[in-house]
């Protein structure tokens, strides 16, 4: 089964202009914690509180997910994307999905 995730997250923090936020997790569709591989999110909205981020994924189920958000400046060179890391969302505590079939 595959599911359509939404994975939102409400930046507080200023950001600068080069700044991305992307998500990565211990699933395949999120690069397995690879940092090249994280999915960057999209910039959907500004409140007086901070920058909301977004994008939809799909994921494999039924499984337990563990992901966590990063603030990074992405450089593509041909092909490949690396990420100068500036901050890990929640560094030691991992968020949690779980995918189950009801």
């Amino acid at each position: 089964v595959i599911y359509d995730v939404e994975f939102r997250v409400l930046v507080k923090e200023k950001l600068s202009p080069s700044d991305s936020v992307l998500v990565t997790g211990s699933c395949e569709q999120l690069g397995e914690w690879t940092p090249n591989r994280c999915i960057p999110l999209t910039r959907i909205d500004r409140t007086e509180d901070g920058e909301i981020w977004s994008t939809n994924i799909k994921v494999n189920g039924p499984q337990r997910t563990f992901y966590r958000y990063v603030i990074a400046q992405i450089i593509r060179t041909d092909d490949d994307m690396n990420l100068i890391i500036k901050k890990c969302k929640n560094l030691f505590i991992f968020f949690c999905l779980n995918i189950l079939i009801e």
